[in-house]
């Protein structure tokens, strides 16, 4: 009975650290914004060239390449974004920008008020958008731009009929000003109220842009964190804002401008021309349904979802035949 509790005893310690090890593999990332001390208009690229000079900065980097950067700040009304992507140079079709908020940053796994659906909290698991989560996409079409707007429901995205008209946002591919490139590329621009984050100063946050017509899979996504997936907040990033919400009204000139540019003819070095073009926004889309907005792919997920699971089996098998070998070892002397 000694040597069976013996084994007992080192193999749940065992099993404990490997469980310790996949979590902490797939550990959430934090991001910090940085206070906005810099006057912002949302219009789709840099209006001044230190507009964004007092953003956190982050870049995303395949090999040796990057391929655009996100630049985060808030004040005491909005928490601001843009994602410059540098090597999305033509315009197309579904080209896109998206930021997604856990407003109560849970991670999708809910509570008993805030996730009922038919009286069962189905989004308790983790990998589902919930009552409190949000994304929200800025879409090239034709030409044009549709801002659509989508809520969380428990089990998948829900498209709004209505856009909060708090949110400011704006596209273009207008690179006057821009320190990363001087060629023309898609800029994504964000005014998000903090009226959404109920005063909270810490969110799940995570952010996505696609270059549609990019044919190199490994060149065509931009994400933060990197493991961030659509529909899983439990893979978002905590998000802490630097400056209380509401102590003071902000003097800033917000204004939403969409700019579009019309497609360039060459998809590679012949840039399409700058403008200052300006348009009304496009009508609501509320006949688009969520199948309509572009999906992400889940493979990188997937793919270290099931490496982190070999590693962590891996290390079981490992520790354990040592284990056994020893115990062998001991029973022989």
């Amino acid at each position: 009975m000694k040597k069976i509790t013996m084994r007992k005893t080192l193999f749940i310690p065992l099993i404990l650290c490997s469980m310790l090890f996949i979590e902490s593999s797939i550990a959430t990332s934090s991001f910090l914004s940085s206070p906005c001390m810099n006057k912002i208009i949302i219009d789709g690229k840099w209006t001044a060239k230190n507009e964004w000079s007092d953003a956190s900065e982050f870049s995303y980097e395949r090999g040796k390449n990057v391929l655009g950067y996100f630049l985060i700040k808030d004040d005491e009304e909005f928490l601001y974004v843009m994602i410059d992507f540098v090597s999305d140079r033509t315009i197309d079709d579904k080209d896109m920008g998206r930021l997604r908020f856990d407003t109560e940053n849970d991670k999708g796994w809910g509570n008993l008020t805030g996730c009922q659906i038919n009286g069962s909290c189905v989004g308790k698991s983790g990998i589902a958008p919930l009552f409190d989560d949000y994304m929200m996409d800025l879409i090239w079409n034709k030409g044009s731009v549709n801002q659509i707007n989508s809520k969380g429901n428990g089990s998948e995205w829900v498209l709004l009929k209505e856009n909060n008209p708090a949110v400011q946002a704006a596209t273009s591919n207008d690179s006057n000003n821009d320190p990363y490139s001087n060629l023309p590329h898609l800029i994504y621009e964000f005014a998000i109220p903090r009226q959404l984050f109920k005063n909270k100063t810490e969110i799940g946050f995570s952010l996505y842009a696609e270059n549609k017509g990019e044919r190199d899979l490994n060149k065509r996504y931009l994400k933060m964190p990197g493991t961030a997936h659509n529909l899983i907040p439990i893979t978002w990033a905590n998000l802490t804002l630097t400056t209380s919400y509401g102590s003071t009204e902000s003097d800033l000139n917000l204004t939403t401008t969409f700019s579009p540019t019309p497609t360039p003819t060459s998809k590679i070095e012949k840039t399409p021309p700058r403008t200052s073009t300006t348009m009304d926004p496009p009508e609501r889309t509320s006949n688009i349904s969520p199948e309509d907005t572009p999906k992400e792919k889940s493979s990188d997920h997937q793919i270290l979802l099931n490496n982190n699971l070999l590693m962590g089996m891996a290390f079981v098998v490992i520790i354990s035949s040592i284990l056994i070998y020893k115990i062998k070892r001991n029973k022989k002397l």
